[in-house]
């Protein structure tokens, strides 16, 4: 049986804040050819006060290559994945107020809301996204092939 090499998932890409990122000149989200077109795509939350600091539109950008209809639906998914898991907790809490449940039961309602969404992400693997952590830009891609040669451009190596 012959084994088949994996083209989409989640391929990490790890590139030290300090240095100048680049991109390989097509759409991140549908590969073909882009000229000059480039996006601002906000970076994940990360840590305790990593929300608060995305909601006040605070969090670290960068350009990348997207022709315009791919961008804005690339950012329109990013907003509605980021502002439904911010939803899910804050109605999480405010039932557990209401109900008057324990902390603990809180807990595991909210764990019970975010599993069908967190699944949904991970079955459905966002084109790219990324994140700020530490001054290191940990990028996440789907497309192997994209991953490769954005790492080759920066000279460091992809992790699945």
């Amino acid at each position: 049986m012959e084994k088949k090499e994996e083209k989409s998932g989640s391929f990490y890409v790890e590139v030290q804040d300090k240095r100048k990122i680049c991109f390989p000149r097509r759409c991140i989200v549908c590969g073909k050819n882009v000229d000059n077109s480039m996006i601002e795509f906000p970076s994940n939350p990360v840590g305790f006060f990593g929300g608060f600091i995305w909601q006040l539109g605070l969090s670290k950008k960068i350009s990348i290559p997207a022709h315009r209809a791919c961008g804005l639906r690339l950012k329109r998914n990013n907003l509605f994945r980021n502002i439904s898991l911010f939803s899910l907790a804050t109605i999480t809490l405010v039932i557990g107020i209401y109900l008057d449940l324990s902390r603990w039961q809180v807990y595991g309602l909210l764990l019970v809301l975010l599993i069908p969404p967190v699944y949904w992400q991970e079955k459905n693997t966002p084109p790219f996204e990324f994140r700020l952590e530490d001054e290191i830009y940990e990028f996440r891609f789907a497309d192997k092939e994209y991953a490769q040669e954005f790492a080759d451009l920066n000279g460091v190596s992809i992790k699945k």
